[in-house]
């Protein structure tokens, strides 16, 4: 399963790619800003990823987000005494001699005010977009590893549902076999239900669910509302089925 997971967090599952009308091909180069799932360490729970753990992570994240997001505000609300206090103890840090010069001797109020001005503007775009910029890295970060999440959780949840998938020959499956337009089609249809998306792939493969298989009927006479017992021998039964396109010797 780690092996399915390695390969849907990298690239080929809910992210665009090439449409072709060839069937398997390459898939599309892995994204070096994706975190890969590490099959060097024994997984936990038989072949699970521990959605617990990395939930936990994504929580004290979100905390630290937070954390970033209100220093944001609070420097935006305190950002006009900053630069008073800096203006005020290291002018040379925000102003030039020449500038210095104008500011200090006599002239155009309006041209001075308005450089004062500038250089505020300047030196707040500065520091808030600094601390801005972190904020939404940090952002993208947790939103990259909420989509993780999701796809282990219903990554797990599709191989505890359906134990007979071997879940590294589905990965092979996508990987090899299963065409772009197939993909896109399969994404389409599933939108953001991941669950729904590996459904589809083993319906494809012709493995089917541990569901649609509890949907079968037991004996296949009962596709017809007949019964075994009404016929003499087994060779009736298929001739029959055979008659009404059930079923064939």
């Amino acid at each position: 399963m780690l092996k399915l997971l390695k390969l849907l967090l990298s690239a080929v599952m809910f992210t665009s790619f090439v449409v072709s009308d060839e069937s398997g091909g390459t898939p599309p180069e892995e994204d070096e800003n994706i975190e890969e799932v590490n099959d060097t360490k024994e997984p936990m729970k038989g072949e699970e990823i521990d959605e617990n753990e990395m939930n936990q992570s994504i929580l004290k994240e979100e905390a630290r987000l937070s954390i970033m997001e209100q220093e944001y505000t609070d420097l935006s609300d305190s950002i006009h005494d900053e630069f008073e206090k800096e203006l005020a103890t290291n002018p040379s840090s925000i102003l030039t001699e020449d500038e210095m010069e104008t500011l200090e001797v006599g002239g155009d109020f309006v041209a001075k005010n308005k450089l004062l001005r500038e250089k505020f503007e300047n030196f707040r775009d500065s520091k808030l977009a600094e601390k801005k910029e972190l904020i939404d890295t940090f952002s993208k970060e947790i939103k990259t590893k909420k989509g993780q999440h999701e796809l282990i959780s219903a990554t797990n949840k599709f191989s505890r549902d359906n134990p007979k998938i071997n879940m590294d020959d589905m990965a092979e499956f996508i990987q090899e076999d299963l065409s772009n337009r197939k993909k896109q089609e399969f994404l389409n249809e599933a939108g953001e239900d991941k669950y729904k998306f590996l459904e589809l792939v083993a319906k494809e493969m012709g493995t089917g669910t541990e569901k649609e298989e509890e949907d079968l009927p037991t004996d296949l006479t009962e596709l017809s509302g007949t019964s075994a017992e009404q016929f003499n021998s087994q060779e009736e039964a298929s001739n029959y089925l055979a008659r009404i396109g059930a079923g064939g010797r």
